[in-house]
Order: structure tokens, then sequence, then C-alpha cells
């Protein structure tokens, strides 16, 4: 799958499903660097993508960056009033301090 998402980002290196998914898998095996670089891209091909945002907060704070999670957090606590989110983001909001 990661190599064909790499084929992917060659060929569209603004491909909004490959960023996420790079991000993600970024995130799942430890990678928070490489995740940052990927969901910071996708931020700038779509500043309205909410859930790249929130992905973008959880590698921002495994790697250390707390002020960079905390002002990604609140982005998506402004763009999205689902309670459900409302209530993930604060959690993430309150292990930051």
């Amino acid at each position: 799958g990661i190599s064909l998402l790499r084929e992917v980002l060659r060929a569209d290196p603004r491909n909004e499903a490959a960023l996420f998914n790079m991000g993600m898998l970024s995130i799942q095996s430890g990678q928070y660097e490489r995740a940052v670089e990927r969901l910071e891209e996708l931020i700038k091909v779509n500043p309205t993508h909410i859930q790249g945002r929130l992905l973008l907060g959880l590698a921002y704070m495994n790697s250390g960056n707390r002020e960079g999670a905390r002002e990604e957090f609140e982005k998506v606590k402004q763009m999205d009033k689902d309670p459900a989110v409302q209530a993930t983001v604060d959690s993430y909001l309150n292990d930051l301090k």
C-alpha cells in the first residue's frame, strides 16, 4: 500500500487522499516528523481538511511541538462544531496542559 501511495504522490504531489493516508501511516508507525511533513503539505493543498488538521495536531503533539498542536486543535474546533469532534479536540487540548 505504501509503495502505491508513493507512486500516486510522484505522479500528483498534491493528491489529498495520498497525503492524508501517508500522514496517517507515518503516525501509526511512530514517524511523527515524516507525518508532519506530509500533513503540512496536505494543509497547504486544502486548508479546510479537518481530519488532516486533526492528524497534524497529533503529529505535532507527539513530536514535541505543543504550540503547533494547540494551534491545529483550536482551528479544528472552529471549523467543525460536531460534538464528537469537539470532545475529541478538548481531550487533546487537556493533554497539552
